[in-house]
This record gives structure tokens, sequence and C-alpha cells, in this order.
């Protein structure tokens, strides 16, 4: 963000890792968070770090911080190892599966970094959908030291996908574009949001469903004018509701984001949804005074990129 009263967001990324792993891996586990942190990415590991730090593991937990975070990094390190006749099978644990699996299931960039020799199965397969690459075991300690995983392609890959996520996705009808296009440029002057405009921004050739879904996975908060666009017939007291798009997106959102990140504009005199309840929503009396609405609308979305989610 650009103004001094709002810090720069910080990425936030997923971490499995072995728990206490032993000596060598727990150095490949350090140097890899360190240069995490490098780029200004905020891990969020159980019992250490972020959202869940001193927090316990669970399923229910797991799902509630990945639903916050913008990347995830499953270090899977060798945890099993059995021998199959000869050969010394390295496995990571189970959970790296789980994790990585969950992951991709919230479409977030997601890394894997395993070990050389590990078996490619699972999260570990190069065709699971995510980055992989293998740390060089026997010269780890020149790997790190020499920083070659910040050239890694996988690694690079992954940081841009990172990077290229949106911090706002903004659905509102056309009939308010005028409005719309205040408060966006607003945002993206004086703050410096990243702003996924669905007018300007959803790409021809696909339905609108595919598009909404992809909003979705790519932006951490969402913001939907809701204004008159549509008298309600036959009510009694001139009732105007949003347009059924807005709608659509805005459930949409909230299903897979929860409530806690999305804000509703609601034009004055316009009908709000009941199963929209816990929303934090905005009333707009008229469009010219866009400019204290938009200082709000900052000020709510700020909180949501910032705030820790209570998981307990």
């Amino acid at each position: 963000m650009k103004t001094g009263a709002y810090p720069e967001y910080r990425p936030r990324i997923y971490i499995h890792a072995p728990y206490k792993p032993e000596f060598d891996r727990e150095k490949i586990k350090r140097g890899v968070l360190e240069r995490i942190r490098r780029l200004e990415f905020d891990p969020q590991e159980f019992h250490v770090s972020g959202i869940p730090k001193g927090d316990s593991w669970n399923f229910d937990h797991a799902i509630k911080v990945m639903r916050q975070c913008d990347g995830a990094l499953i270090l899977a390190l060798m945890r099993h190892m059995y021998a199959d006749g000869s050969t010394k099978i390295l496995m990571p644990s189970e959970y790296s599966h789980f994790e990585g699996a969950l992951a991709l299931s919230c479409n977030l960039p997601c890394l894997v970094i395993a070990e050389e020799g590990m078996q490619m199965r699972g999260i570990t397969s190069e065709m699971g959908g995510s980055f992989v690459l293998k740390v060089p075991m026997q010269t780890a300690a020149e790997w790190l030291e020499t920083d070659k995983l910040l050239s890694e392609p996988p690694f690079e890959r992954w940081v841009e996908r990172v990077k290229a996520r949106y911090d706002v996705f903004f659905g509102y009808c056309s009939k308010a574009n005028g409005l719309a296009q205040s408060i966006k440029k607003f945002l993206v002057d004086e703050a410096g949001l990243r702003v996924l405009d669905w007018a300007n921004d959803f790409r021809p050739g696909r339905t609108i469903m595919e598009e909404i879904a992809r909003a979705t996975a790519t932006c951490r908060t969402g913001l939907f004018l809701f204004t008159a666009d549509d008298p309600l017939e036959g009510s009694t007291t001139n009732t105007v509701v949003p347009r059924d798009n807005v709608l659509l997106e805005a459930g949409y959102f909230m299903s897979a984001h929860t409530a806690k990140r999305m804000v509703v504009v609601r034009e004055k005199d316009t009908k709000m949804p009941a199963d929209l309840g816990g929303v934090i929503y905005l009333t707009i009396e008229r469009r010219a005074a866009w400019r204290r609405t938009a200082r709000e609308v900052l000020s709510a979305l700020h909180t949501q990129l910032s705030e820790n989610l209570v998981i307990c």
C-alpha cells in the first residue's frame, strides 16, 4: 500500500514441515524459511508462527488457516524409511500429502520441496499440480549457502504465482460503473491495492462461473456494490434489489472465504439479502459522496487483510 497509515501486506504462506526434525533436515527447514521471509512472505506454521502460533494442529484448524493464506510450502523431508530388498525407500509424513492436497483444493500456489532419492508419489509427484523441486542432500549446505534455491525454476514460478494474487475482487452492476470506477481508482491510487475488476478483467470466451471461480481463487478479499438496480415487482414500498449477478458473485465468494473476507457497499433503500448476515456492509446515501465511502471501504479491507483468524 502507498499510504503511511496502512502497512504493506505480506503474503501468508502455509507451512508444512516435520516437527522437530533431526539436525541436517532442521538446517534445511531453517534455511528455506529464512529465504521465504527475505521475500517478505509471512510463514504460517502450527505451534511456531503466524495465525496458528502456539495452536495445536487438527484437520479443522488446518483448513481454517489454509483459507487465510496466499500460498503453501510443503517441506516433504524424510519422515519414514523402509527397505525394499537392498533399496532404501524414503517417504515424507503422510500429513504432507493431506496438506498439499488441501492447498491445491484451495487453489493456492503450492511449492513442494522433497529430498533427492525420495519416491515421487502423491504430493511429491510432478504431475500433481504443484511446483516440485528436490534438495540435493549430499550438498545441502552448499545449496543453501549459495542461495541456489532462489534460482530454481519451480521456486521462481511459485514466487511469481504468489505475488500475482490480487488484493480485492470487485463485483458490481454495469449501471453503477461510474461509482465503481471512482472507488476502484481510490483503492489503486491511494493504497496501491491490486483490484480484479469483473468488468475489465473477466476474460472473454469463458463462462461467468469460470471467471467467478478464478476471481475467488486468486483474490484475498471481496468488495461488492449492492446498488439500486432492479425494482422488486409487486412490492408496495418501491423496494429495489441488487443485480442478480452481483448477488451470485458475493454468495460464491462468501462460501469460499467466509463473511470475514468481504465488504458490501449498500446503496440507500436497496434490499439487503437476509442470507448475507454477518457481512460487513457500508451504506452510501448519494453516489456523489463516493470518496467518504471509499475511505471506509479501504479501512474495512485493511482490517480484513491484517487481522488474525481465531481458529479455536
